[in-house]
């Protein structure tokens, strides 16, 4: 029954090295690929305002296509 415990308690220590070590390089990856908000702050706001633009564009050319049948 002792044997049947530590085979299991081994086991775990394992895994859960394992998962230290997983852990540890997903912390490596983050820190050296992922893009902080404030750097993607900038560029979020120039792509928000091209699009808000082209959305004004659309919206013009229907209202004025709409005016322009009614006269």
């Amino acid at each position: 029954m002792s044997d049947q415990i530590e085979t299991r308690v081994t086991r775990l220590e394992e895994r859960v090295t394992s998962i230290r070590s997983d852990v540890t390089e997903l912390e490596r990856d983050v820190k050296a690929n992922y893009v902080t908000k404030t750097e993607l702050s900038p560029i979020a706001k120039l792509v928000y305002g091209a699009v808000a633009i082209m959305l004004m564009a659309v919206i013009s050319a229907v209202v004025a296509l709409v005016v322009g049948k009614g006269g």
